[in-house]
């Protein structure tokens, strides 16, 4: 009997990358955030890095204005 197992997680700043595709393609890596939001998709672990670093501040701005 085949074993599942769970799909390839990276963490940067609180986000999880998860490897849902073969990389290089353009939604091959989905970021969400620890609290749950979505973040997007990235081709790469660099482009899903530069997409933390260009959202998280606004993100976080955001979470705190609604606590």
């Amino acid at each position: 009997m085949a074993q599942l197992c769970a799909p390839p997680t990276w963490t940067h700043r609180g986000c999880s990358v998860q490897l849902v595709g073969s990389p290089d393609q353009d939604d091959a890596f989905q970021i969400r955030h620890c609290s749950g939001a979505w973040l997007g998709t990235a081709s790469s672990l660099d482009g899903a890095r530069e997409l933390i670093d260009a959202r998280i501040v606004l993100l976080r701005q955001r979470l705190a204005a609604r606590g």
